[in-house]
């Protein structure tokens, strides 16, 4: 079985500026445990980095904003047939009813 897995290249760096904001920022280095599982030649899938800001102005609401940017090494671009980088944007709000 093949799987894209996170490599041991993980990291995180965290910032809490204020009790109510909390900011993080992630990269990821995937590498395929099995490339030709995949029907390819390299290990080596994509470089992601995520940036995740979370805002609770009190106990019941929270506002949430992920970043996201992925670029593809030569395994996804063998895998998917493109080369094009990757990213989007979220916002979403949570609003605990207790």
């Amino acid at each position: 079985m093949a799987r894209l897995v996170p490599h041991h290249r993980r990291r995180r760096v965290a910032v809490d500026p204020l009790d109510t904001l909390h900011i993080n920022l992630f990269y990821y280095n995937f590498k395929l445990d099995n490339a030709a599982g995949f029907g390819v030649q390299s290990k080596d899938f994509a470089d992601e980095w995520d940036l995740t800001v979370d805002w609770t102005p009190n106990d019941s609401l929270t506002f949430s904003l992920v970043a996201a940017y992925a670029k593809p090494d030569n395994g996804a671009k063998q895998y998917t047939g493109g080369d094009e980088d990757w990213s989007y944007l979220m916002l979403y709000a949570s609003y605990n009813l207790d």
